[in-house]
């Protein structure tokens, strides 16, 4: 499912759909501006509250932005704060190729910062790292 908001831009970047999704159909046929974000991910089920501002994937979600790829059972993204929350066999990789593994991630909506719940990191070069929290601020974990 991909929608486009004012001021993001949410829309199928060559990503194959997940099993058992529909093919994401565009929602804008425009790129994005300066002031907007580009998101691209896939569900089974959205709802998205209007007055809360609060949008709601649930069901195989797949994000991707900027080289930053998210895959939970669940993810709430707060438009008001930038917070978005993923719940259930949580994946988190960077554009690096480090994999993070947790069950309750919060991000902002860079999906660059924020923090893990019983983490496990498969670092790209091999090595692997556990934690039963970490976050990340600005690059530094």
């Amino acid at each position: 499912m991909i929608l486009a908001w004012p001021g993001m831009v949410v829309a199928a970047q060559g990503q194959p759909p997940a099993v058992g999704v529909e093919a994401p159909v565009a929602a804008a046929t425009e790129s994005p501006g300066p002031d907007e974000q580009s998101v691209s991910f896939s569900a089974d089920e959205l709802t998205y509250d209007s007055e809360g501002d609060l949008m709601t994937a649930a069901g195989r979600v797949r994000m991707n932005r900027d080289g930053n790829y998210l895959a939970a059972d669940r993810v709430t993204w707060d438009r008001n704060t930038g917070e978005v929350r993923a719940d259930g066999n949580v994946v988190v990789v960077n554009p690096e190729g480090d994999k993070l593994v947790g069950e309750r991630v919060t991000l902002t909506d860079s999906l660059r910062d924020g923090t893990i719940e019983n983490l496990l990191v498969v670092l790209e070069s091999g090595g692997r790292i556990a934690a039963t929290r970490a976050t990340r601020v600005e690059g530094v974990t």
